[in-house]
Formats: structure tokens, C-alpha cells, sequence
């Protein structure tokens, strides 16, 4: 059985880096990005798993959130009845 010189293993070895090196795409990695710009990462209410959202969903919803809570506090001040009146 013949031996492959140890050279020429680690030259193949390099030469196998350096071509799947190159087989990335940078416009496919340049598109995927831009297409990451206009997402973010929210964690609901109640959780601590983050969800990706488009970014004008997240921003609607936190104006939709302070709305909410807005008009919570208008219906309970509303509805709050002091000790001294429940006579």
C-alpha cells in the first residue's frame, strides 16, 4: 500500500477551507440582512421567549398598549367609590 506524504493531506485540507470559504453568497448574506432591518425582537407580556415582529407592528403595538391602559384607569377612576361614600 502506497503512503500519501503528509504535505500533500495538509494541502488538500487548505485547499478544501479556502474553496468552501468562498461558496458564502455576500449578496445573499447582504439581501438577508436588509430584509432583518425591519424586524425587532419583542418579549409579550407575561413571557421571556423574545418573538420577531415587523418593526411598525411593534411600534403600533406599544401605542395600542398605552392606549389600553390609558382607558383602564379613566373606566376605574370612574367606577372607584371612596369608604365614605357607600353609606
Amino acid at each position: 500500500m502506497r503512503k500519501i506524504p503528509i504535505s500533500v493531506v495538509f494541502g488538500l485540507l487548505a485547499m478544501s477551507a479556502i474553496l468552501s470559504a468562498c461558496a458564502t453568497d455576500p449578496a445573499k448574506a447582504a439581501a438577508k440582512k436588509k430584509e432583518d432591518d425591519g424586524y425587532v425582537w419583542v418579549y409579550p407580556t407575561g413571557s421571556h421567549i423574545a418573538v420577531r415582529v415587523p418593526k411598525d407592528q411593534a411600534n403600533s403595538s406599544a401605542q395600542q398598549t398605552a392606549q389600553d391602559q390609558a382607558a383602564l384607569s379613566n373606566v376605574l377612576s370612574r367606577t372607584h367609590t371612596t369608604p365614605s361614600t357607600n353609606k
